[in-house]
């Protein structure tokens, strides 16, 4: 019942703001915001915070913002658009990944209430027409940035791993589509390609940091780093499908995943206090940008990873691992809260913007193309 409901409502909601010509100019990042609700719906109120409103509230978000993103790029497939904003940068099209992992958690959520010919529909044209043509493609960007590579090399960043989360993810809704069904085969040979995309594009994100002292890192730091660790914990989620027996590889993927988060994130929080003495509170946290939702996926996504290998019990070690669980969940819904008052204040003042101008109100995500806040 809740999955027609969501479903009903979702379809309606996505096609009255569609009808109603709500100008929005999408970016290629515009999948973080879903994708990122996805894996907070399922690692957060599908495991430990259990109140079945507020998963439906959510859920019922995500429909509606996934169908929204499929309708908009058709339109701009229609206006002549979509090549010259999504495909012609070889560092922004690495962004259609997240297009990849909200399709693959929208079958995820949907196979969690009930699998039907819709999740197999949508899987289908997931990794047979999306993700191919996706990793079609960034051989063609790897051909450009090599060949141009001092004028790309100070663009490298995180976002550049949104090709192996886009890759990660057709494992993971592959499992929960098929289920047992699902090729070993097939998942193993995504998985390990994934891996591989993902230490190709480390390689290059750390050429590019590795030779700048400690305090042009921070300022040059960008917030899809943090999908440094995110891609490893999205990477773990998915040999805990393919590899059900919990190994060294499960632990050495989460040990590693772990040391990327605390040394990403303690970046991170240098370049926090940074802004804040450069541009104050507002200016240097309150300005918005759709790869923040990127900190929210990431998190979130380790927090799966956790709950995937560790069983939850009471001896001596998994005490600790519940502190972590509910310490990680506390964290990741605080994070979800600002980030949608940082976006509703970019609204607000949108909003004002084009009153005062008198314009009709067309809100647009900031497009931050190849330097990413």
């Amino acid at each position: 019942m809740y999955l027609i409901v969501a479903l009903l409502i979702g379809f309606t909601g996505a096609f009255l703001v569609y009808k109603r010509q709500v100008q929005l100019n999408i970016t290629t990042l515009a999948g973080a915001p879903i994708m990122a609700t996805g894996i907070v719906i399922i690692s957060v109120f599908n495991h430990v915070v259990q109140y079945d409103w507020i998963e439906l509230t959510l859920f019922i978000f995500f429909l509606v913002s996934l169908l929204l993103l499929v309708l908009y790029l058709i339109n701009e497939m229609k206006q002549g658009l979509f090549y010259e904003r999504h495909l012609e940068s070889p560092i922004t099209s690495f962004g259609i990944g997240t297009w990849i992992a909200s399709i693959s958690l929208g079958n995820v959520l949907i196979s969690v209430y009930q699998s039907n010919a819709i999740t197999i529909v949508f899987y289908s044209l997931n990794i047979g027409l999306l993700w191919t043509g996706y990793i079609t493609w960034l051989f063609r960007n790897y051909s450009i940035i090599l060949n141009r590579f001092n004028e790309y090399i100070d663009k490298f960043q995180g976002g550049l791993l949104l090709s192996t989360v886009g890759t990660q993810s057709v494992v993971i809704s592959g499992y929960f589509v098929f289920e047992e069904q699902f090729p070993a085969p097939l998942a193993r040979t995504l998985i390990w390609f994934g891996l591989l995309l993902y230490i190709g594009n480390l390689i290059l994100i750390l050429y590019r940091y590795v030779k700048l002292p400690i305090r042009e890192i921070i300022d040059h730091w960008t917030n899809s780093n943090c999908i440094i660790h995110g891609a490893l914990s999205i990477t773990g989620v998915a040999i805990s499908f393919a590899y059900p027996e919990i190994s060294l590889l499960h632990y050495f993927v989460w040990g590693l995943a772990l040391f990327f988060f605390i040394l990403v994130e303690w970046i991170e929080l240098l370049r926090g206090f940074s802004r804040y003495r450069k541009y104050g509170w507002n200016e240097g946290f309150m300005v918005y940008s759709p790869s923040q939702w990127s900190r929210i996926f990431t998190f979130a996504m380790f927090l799966y990873f956790t709950e995937r290998i560790f069983v939850i019990g009471q001896d001596a070690i998994q005490i600790w691992v519940n502190v972590f669980v509910y310490g990680m969940s506390i964290t990741i819904v605080l994070l979800f809260i600002a980030q949608w008052v940082i976006l509703g204040k970019s609204l607000i003042n949108e909003f004002a913007e084009k009153k005062e101008a008198g314009t009709n109100l067309s809100y647009k995500l900031r497009n931050t193309n190849d330097n990413l806040i």
